[in-house]
């Protein structure tokens, strides 16, 4: 078998597409080095080192569009392939299967949280979810999304959830956890939002919950901001929260696992998510969950958390005003998220991918 990938996002993107790609790809040559896939970056980016089979070029334009649908398959042109995998959309050749993975489909539910500028590219997204051969997806939440809003049955929509990376695990014992925190320049004690800032996120009814604490908490944001987004500077000096909310901006790779592990309770509480990495990170880290009773999320996390309706700021507040004083309901929590965490690797989604490439093929 041989297969051509788009791994545009490898190096560097979105916080999403760029984990998925990122992970499920160093998995997949862990467990096929023997696999002859070709996997295209983009122009400026780092060649990998080639893996036995596995090889690595670049690729012209950036622009999703016509990088996918045309420029892959004529990469490929003379050294045929039998199979297509890409993000979001799908070669328009059809000299192969082709397999595309889509995370959601939440701009047919929630409109009003994307510019005209995402929904006009959502457009191309919906145009290759009817034509391409397999659809990938995070969540049963997004199969039935994603089949109720395409006319495709759910044996073309294959939900392969998404992995946590092993480099979030709790501190050990005898870390200074104090001397960390002045390290990263951390409150002594912190809420945690991870995770883009826009208005799907649903920030300024956390920051209504964060005045209703039983003690005042301050609150660390880490994530980059998107195009569209509340007034968030004018919500917190309404709420007089200025000096309690702390926005970090994108958090390295290496860095973000301690922050994970340093809070007190991981709060994330969006109208809408298509899957939910950050929860699932929190939890491998050992930090108790507040989420969202929406969407994927239920799926996700289970009852290794609290969930709450995301309208209501008060229920955000009682959650997690529960796990800071309830000290045995805070430990049962921790240790069913750390169980939790556990059934979602990176390995079991490159093996389940694997397992689909095999079938179509």
């Amino acid at each position: 078998m041989r297969v051509a990938i788009d791994a545009k996002w490898y190096h560097r993107g979105p916080a999403g597409v760029h984990t998925y790609i990122r992970n499920l790809l160093d998995e997949l040559r862990l467990i096929r080095s023997d696999l002859e896939a070709v996997a295209f970056v983009r122009p400026h980016d780092p060649v990998p080192e080639t893996t036995g089979s596995w090889r690595w070029q670049t690729l012209r334009p950036e622009l999703s569009a016509p990088r996918v649908w045309w420029a892959l398959p004529r990469a490929v042109r003379r050294s045929p392939v039998d199979l297509f995998f890409t993000q979001s959309l799908a070669p328009r050749s059809r000299r192969a299967p082709r397999c595309m993975t889509v995370h959601d489909v939440l701009w047919h539910d929630y409109p009003e949280h994307f510019t005209w500028r995402e929904r006009m590219h959502f457009r191309l997204i919906d145009r290759d979810i009817r034509h391409a051969e397999i659809i990938v997806t995070d969540s049963e939440h997004s199969r039935e999304r994603i089949c109720a809003t395409s006319g495709r049955t759910d044996s073309d929509v294959r939900v392969i959830p998404l992995g946590v990376s092993g480099r979030f695990r709790p501190l050990p014992a005898e870390a200074d956890r104090s001397a960390l925190r002045a390290e990263l320049h951390l409150p002594g004690r912190f809420l945690l939002y991870v995770g883009r800032i826009n208005r799907r996120k649903n920030l300024p009814n956390l920051f209504r919950a964060l005045t209703m604490l039983p003690e005042p908490l301050d609150l660390v944001c880490a994530g980059t901001r998107d195009w569209l987004q509340d007034d968030l500077g004018r919500t917190l000096r309404d709420l007089r929260l200025e000096s309690r909310v702390h926005f970090l901006g994108r958090v390295s790779d290496d860095t973000l696992p301690v922050i994970c592990a340093l809070a007190d309770v991981f709060v994330y509480v969006p109208f809408a998510e298509g899957f939910g990495i950050p929860p699932l990170e929190a939890m491998a880290s050992g930090t108790p969950v507040v989420a969202s009773d929406a969407t994927s999320l239920p799926e996700v996390v289970g009852d290794a958390g609290l969930l709450v309706p995301p309208g209501d700021p008060q229920a955000i507040a009682e959650a997690v005003g529960r796990l800071l004083t309830e000290g045995d309901l805070r430990e049962a929590v921790r240790e069913r998220g750390l169980a939790r965490a556990r059934q979602f690797t990176w390995r079991q989604a490159a093996e389940k991918t694997l397992a689909l490439w095999e079938e179509i093929v």
